[in-house]
């Protein structure tokens, strides 16, 4: 790197040679006026919002339509064809996505298939705690995962 000669940061051919300061911190800006919102914005005064913004798409308003529609269904909703298909195969969407959380938070544990069935029947029926030892007259205990017998009596 060539050293300015100019005593304004840049060197003969006009170019920075010092680089540049780390700049503002990211997202700070950002967090404080989404905290400052969340304590401002009661959930009476998100009522109301909706409310007024209800009443201007009824009447008309495209952008308040927009911002509903947003609001409710997403940018990107469903087709009514997956809706009808998922309804028709018996799948709830629901109850998949909770199955997939659950999942996600064992990242650092093989989840079986089966084992992901049973949380998902578990959770079908209202389980309070689908950590609970339920009996699986299905499963032998006995027999290592391997599938091999044990010598063990």
């Amino acid at each position: 790197m060539t050293k300015p000669d100019r005593g304004d940061g840049r060197d003969r051919n006009g170019r920075f040679v010092n680089r540049p300061g780390p700049g503002r911190p990211r997202r700070i800006t950002e967090q404080t006026y989404v905290r400052i919102a969340a304590k401002t914005v009661t959930p009476e005064l998100w009522e109301q919002i909706v409310a007024q913004a209800a009443a201007q798409a009824l009447g008309g308003d495209k952008d308040a339509r927009r911002w509903l529609s947003e609001l409710v269904v997403g940018k990107d909703p469903p087709k009514l064809s997956d809706l009808e298909a998922q309804e028709a195969a018996g799948v709830d969407p629901v109850l998949d996505k909770a199955v997939n959380l659950l999942a996600a938070s064992e990242a650092d544990e093989v989840i079986h298939a089966a084992e992901v069935r049973r949380i998902r029947q578990r959770i079908e029926q209202g389980e309070a705690d689908p950590d609970a030892d339920v009996a699986d007259d299905d499963v032998d205990d006995d027999i290592p995962p391997d599938g091999s017998e044990s010598s063990e009596n």
